[in-house]
């Protein structure tokens, strides 16, 4: 007689949107802080992954100061995270 144990990991769905204020913000990082998965926005800012319920700490940057958004993942949750105040202005520029 052969008995088998498989063991099953819940995966859910983490998904969002990122935003600059109103707008859609494409091509920004969304990185899992301590994991190897990471994505990139799409054109209307959305992103997706599939993971086990937990918390994370999501980074989340474009030409900005990385953003950090906890979220505590325990059902299928879909989130938007708004960079506008996380972008750099610069006072002056200079092309020689």
């Amino acid at each position: 007689m052969l008995i088998t144990s498989v063991t099953v990991f819940s995966q859910t769905t983490l998904s969002g949107k990122v935003v600059d204020g109103l707008n859609p913000v494409s091509g920004a990082s969304v990185i899992i802080k301590g994991t190897t998965k990471g994505t990139t926005t799409g054109p209307d800012g959305n992103f997706s992954f599939q993971l086990k319920k937990d918390v994370y700490t999501l980074q989340v940057s474009l030409i900005s100061t990385p953003k950090e958004v906890k979220v505590n993942l325990n059902k299928e949750l879909s989130i938007t995270i708004d960079l506008s105040d996380s972008f750099e202005t610069l006072d002056e520029v200079l092309v020689s």
